[in-house]
Parts: structure tokens; C-alpha cells; sequence
């Protein structure tokens, strides 16, 4: 009887040890499982950044400069008389080109040309009435006096008069008003070739009309010319690559929209700064063909080389020169070296090949919290 009971306690004690060493194995394996999906759902939870992966590499700045045609030289044509518009082998409209010396404007003169042939008789007739007393009382004058007067034509321009020395004839010359009478008639002379406009370069008129028998008014502009054979290009320069640019250097000025290209030639700098841009005005003078007024030209040059760059947005760089940066899953702030910028962008040194740097815009990540890199 002792051993039967002996052997049913031993029975339930064993059955209950065995109870207790599977229990716990259980539990162990419940938690394991809780934990493992835990890790994974933090996983997922964690902000996902647009990043750029770094390249450095060495790069050359294209230095760009871009501006509009104006012309060389542009003026008003604004006759300086009065009268009936002459033809003339052109007619003066918008887009007429001339070449340099060609007539643009003629004006009647033929009432001004009897005028002055009228100033030179009478001038004429006073010479004629003095010569008399020139022969009498200075006799060593005459003969000079006497060619002078021979040589008067009144279809040709009034020649120089002698020169005199005696002061006494200079006195009676005054008196009798020749002098006076030169003068006047020299005057004249000098309005007669502006009764015709000859073109003052090679170009095109920009605005304008006058067709033969038109009435011209003097001092009323009649058309806009403009130089078409030399073009000056003005484009800016900020203060930073204002040194890149001397005086006579070719640059090689593009038409984007054609293609086509033309050299300029760097003509002068301004000698103020753009208060508004800081920036500094560049002169290009450009020539050729299919080049017109208002033309939008481009030109590039190579600038610094830098070694071992990145390119960045500028919304990647904090004011303190640094970018946030994924490495094993954490945020990581680096410090980086900005060596130029752009208009959206900025070149930056101090980055390894690889390197995850975070351009989102929208979000700053924290330093030292998890993220990843979005696809």
C-alpha cells in the first residue's frame, strides 16, 4: 500500500514539473512574436525623405551673360528748313534701308538759291561802286581787289575775301558796307545744303513717313533712323565675375531661338553699380547679318573650376553650412562647404560618394531620429 501511494505522488509530481517546464516556453514564444511585429510596424512608421544621392565631381562654371540689341547709334531726321519735299529714289517709310551718304530727305530750294544769286548782285554792285576810289587813294589794293571781283559768280559759292592790312582801307571797306554784306551772303551759304538730308551711317528707318510733295516744316522730325550695320549688346554682370571681362575680348553671342551665332567684342564697362541688382552694365558691340533691334542674345564662357562638388537645391543647405544626411537609417547633420552659388542651387564640397543628402522642401528632419530614403 505504501508503494502504490508512493507511486501515485511521484506520478503527479512529475506530471506537474512537466507542466511548469512547458508553460514558460510558451509565454517565450508569445512575447518573441509581439516583439518581432512591434519592430517591423516602427519600421513603417518612420518619415520618408526625398533625397538626392551624392556624385562629387570636378565641374567647370559656365558663366552666362545674356541681353537685347540696341542700335549703335539711333537720331531723329529733323530738317532744319521749310518746304515742298522733293522726290527721291527712296521713299522715306518705315524699313527703308539707306547706305551712309545716300539722300533721305530733299526740300525746294529753288526760291532760296534766287534769294542768295539776289544777295551776290547787290554785293556786287557795292564792290563795282567803290572800286573808283579803291584805284584813287589805295592804289596798291586795286589790283587785288579788282581780281577779286572779277571772280564773283553768282552760280558758285562767294570765294574768300582778300586780306587786308592798310586800316584805313579796312575802315572804308566797313563803311560801305561790305564787310556786312559777306557775311550775310556766308550765312546764307552755310542754310543751302540742309535743304537735302543725306543719310549719316548705314540703316534702317525705324518710324516714319514723307512722300514727295509733302510740306516739311523746319524743326518737325519726319522719321526715326536708326544704325544697322553695328549692334551694342547691354547685358549685366554682378560684381563677382565683373574681373572676367576685359576690354576687346571676343565672345561668341547666340540667337536661342535660331541658333545662329555672331562675335562680339567686349566694348566698355559702366562705371556704376545697378542699385537694384548689383550688378554692373557690359557694352558688346556685335555686327552681321540677321542681326535687328530688340534681339535677345546669349553668351557663355568657362568661369572657376572647383574640385569634387556636389550640386544641391538651396533648400537643402541651413544657414549654418549644413545638410541633413540618411546614414544606417538616422538623420545626420554634415558640415559642407559652399563654393558657388546659382540662381536655385549651390555647389557644395565635403560630401563622400554615396552619401543621402535630404532636398525635401517641405519638411526639416530632427538630427538623430530615424527616417528613410523615399523611392
Amino acid at each position: 500500500m505504501n508503494t502504490s501511494i508512493r507511486a501515485a505522488i511521484f506520478t503527479v509530481l512529475a506530471g506537474g514539473l512537466w507542466n511548469c517546464s512547458e508553460q514558460p516556453n510558451k509565454t517565450s514564444k508569445a512575447d518573441n512574436s509581439h516583439l518581432s511585429v512591434a519592430v517591423n510596424n516602427t519600421a513603417e512608421q518612420w518619415p520618408k525623405y526625398q533625397t538626392l544621392v551624392a556624385n562629387p565631381a570636378d565641374r567647370t562654371r559656365q558663366l552666362s551673360i545674356s541681353g537685347r540689341l540696341q542700335p549703335l547709334e539711333q537720331q531723329q531726321v529733323v530738317p532744319e528748313v521749310s518746304g515742298k519735299a522733293l522726290p527721291t529714289k527712296k521713299i522715306l517709310n518705315e524699313g527703308v534701308r539707306y547706305r551712309r551718304g545716300e539722300p533721305m530727305v530733299r526740300v525746294d530750294d529753288t526760291r532760296y538759291k534766287l534769294d542768295l544769286a539776289s544777295q551776290k548782285s547787290q554785293f556786287q554792285a557795292s564792290l563795282v561802286r567803290i572800286m573808283s576810289q579803291i584805284k584813287l587813294d589805295y592804289a596798291d589794293a586795286h589790283e587785288t581787289w579788282d581780281q577779286y571781283l572779277r571772280s564773283l559768280d553768282r552760280a558758285q559759292l562767294l570765294p574768300v575775301l582778300p586780306e587786308v592790312t592798310d586800316d584805313q582801307l579796312l575802315f572804308f571797306l566797313s563803311a560801305n558796307n561790305v564787310f556786312a554784306q559777306y557775311y550775310a551772303i556766308k550765312s546764307a551759304e552755310e542754310l543751302l545744303p540742309k535743304y537735302e538730308i543725306k543719310a549719316p551711317f548705314t540703316g534702317v528707318v525705324i518710324s516714319g513717313n514723307l512722300s514727295a510733295g509733302a510740306v516739311v516744316n523746319g524743326g518737325v522730325p519726319v522719321a526715326v533712323y536708326s544704325r544697322s550695320d553695328v549692334y551694342e549688346l547691354r547685358a549685366a554682370v554682378s560684381t563677382t565675375d565683373v574681373n572676367r571681362f576685359k576690354a576687346n575680348q571676343r565672345l561668341e553671342l547666340m540667337h536661342a531661338a535660331t541658333g545662329e551665332t555672331w562675335e562680339g567684342v567686349v566694348h566698355r564697362l559702366a562705371g556704376t553699380v545697378d542699385p537694384g541688382s548689383q550688378s554692373i552694365p557690359l557694352f558688346i558691340r556685335v555686327s552681321g547679318r540677321h542681326l535687328r533691334e530688340g534681339m535677345f542674345l546669349e553668351a557663355t564662357l568657362e568661369s572657376d573650376r572647383y574640385q569634387q562638388v556636389v550640386v544641391l537645391p538651396l533648400t537643402a543647405l541651413n544657414r549654418s553650412n549644413q545638410v541633413h544626411c540618411i546614414i544606417d537609417s538616422i538623420v545626420v547633420l554634415k558640415e559642407v562647404v559652399p563654393v558657388y552659388y546659382d540662381k536655385d542651387s549651390v555647389w557644395v564640397t565635403g560630401l563622400q560618394q554615396g552619401d543621402q543628402v535630404i532636398i525635401e522642401e517641405l519638411f526639416r528632419p530632427i538630427a538623430g531620429s530615424k527616417a528613410l530614403a523615399r523611392t
